[in-house]
Parts: C-alpha cells; sequence; structure tokens
C-alpha cells in the first residue's frame, strides 16, 4: 500500500505552527535532524529544542503530513530547504494523525 499524503498548502504559516504544535502534543516521539553539505552529505541527528526548531519554519519551507502505511504510522514535519538544511520529523499514532487531519480540514492528494 502507497503512502498517503496530505495537501499542507491549504494551510498559512500560523496553521502550520499550530499544527506542528498540536502534533507535539499528540506524538510518540519527534527528532530534528540537520544536513550540512560543506561536512557531509548525510542528515545528522541533532539534540535541538522545540521552540528553537520552530523558529526556523518560514514560508520557505517544504511542509508535510503523510500516513507512512509501510510501518503504520503518521508523520508531521518541515524541511528548512536552506544552505544549512533543518528537518523537523513529528510521529504519531495514525489515530492521532487523522485526528489532526480532521481538525485541520487537511484534504488528500490526489
Amino acid at each position: 500500500m502507497q503512502d498517503i499524503f496530505f495537501d499542507t498548502s491549504v494551510l498559512d504559516l500560523d496553521a502550520k505552527r499550530r499544527l506542528c504544535i498540536r502534533a507535539k502534543e499528540l506524538s510518540k516521539s519527534w527528532t530534528v535532524d540537520i544536513l550540512d553539505c560543506s561536512k557531509s552529505w548525510c542528515r545528522e541527528a541533532i539534540e535541538m529544542p522545540f521552540d528553537q526548531i520552530m523558529a526556523k519554519l518560514t514560508a520557505g519551507c517544504h511542509f508535510t503530513v503523510i500516513h507512512r502505511t509501510h510501518n503504520i504510522e503518521g508523520e508531521v514535519g518541515f524541511r528548512t530547504m536552506t544552505k544549512i538544511d533543518y528537518f523537523l520529523w513529528i510521529f504519531l499514532t495514525v489515530e492521532n494523525l487523522y485526528l489532526l487531519v480532521k481538525e485541520f480540514s487537511l484534504p488528500k492528494y490526489r
């Protein structure tokens, strides 16, 4: 079964911030990665406070809400798309993912 992606283009930046905060409240776990291609071509997990990664969420970020069907979990997150790239990954149960999908009225990509 293919992963299910939700259309986050219906959200403005404030709604994306609220979605991340709500997702963290409901999450199983969350992590932050960094990708600095001047040092390595691989992402590396780092310790970063949630408010610090949230300060990097801008309109230019790639934002995703996904039902990962192969491992039966939900994922909310973003990539900064900057020279030094940061990634936020918030992992949820499928039930909590669909609570967010309903709460934020997210349609599936077609």
